[in-house]
C-alpha cells in the first residue's frame, strides 16, 4: 500500500463518518433551533462530504481519477460551508449575532424617577382603639 493510497482510505473514513455524524445531528431538537440558513448549509455541506467519499472510493478500487468536471457535485461540500460562514458574518453585520469576545452592547440607565422604583411596602394600619366603658351608674334616688 502506497502513501496516497493510505491517504485516500484515511480521508475517505474521515468523509464517511463526518457527513454520517451530521446528518443525524441535523434531526436533533438543539440542531433544528438553529437559523435555517446554518441548516441548509450543513446539509448541502454533508451531500459534498458524501459525493466527496464517493469520488475517493472509485479512485480506490479502479486506480483511476474520476472525470467529474462537468458537475463537480463534491463541491457541496464548500459551498455548504459558505453558506454558514455567509450567514453568520450577515447576522454579526446585522448586529443580531455577537462575537464571543465582543462587550454586549450598553443599555441606557433609567432615569431616578419614582415610577421606576418598586412600589412601598403597604404598611399595616393601626387598629382603632377601643375604649371599655364601664356600665354606666345608676343614680340612686
Amino acid at each position: 500500500m502506497t502513501s496516497e493510497q493510505a491517504f485516500f482510505i484515511f480521508a475517505t473514513t474521515v468523509n464517511f463518518l463526518t457527513a454520517f455524524w451530521i446528518l443525524g445531528a441535523l434531526f436533533t431538537d438543539r440542531l433544528q433551533r438553529m437559523p435555517r440558513w446554518h441548516l441548509m448549509g450543513l446539509s448541502v455541506g454533508c451531500l459534498g462530504l458524501l459525493f466527496q467519499a464517493v469520488r475517493n472510493l472509485q479512485f480506490l478500487t479502479t486506480g483511476v481519477s474520476p472525470a467529474d468536471s462537468e458537475l463537480p457535485v463534491w463541491f457541496l461540500k464548500d459551498l455548504g460551508y459558505a453558506l454558514i460562514a455567509g450567514h453568520s458574518v450577515w447576522l454579526i453585520w446585522q448586529g443580531k449575532l455577537r462575537m464571543n469576545n465582543e462587550a454586549p452592547p450598553a443599555t441606557p440607565a433609567a432615569p431616578n424617577t419614582p415610577t421606576n422604583h418598586a412600589p412601598p411596602a403597604k404598611r399595616a394600619k393601626p387598629k382603632a382603639a377601643t375604649k371599655t366603658v364601664a356600665p354606666a351608674k345608676r343614680a340612686r334616688k
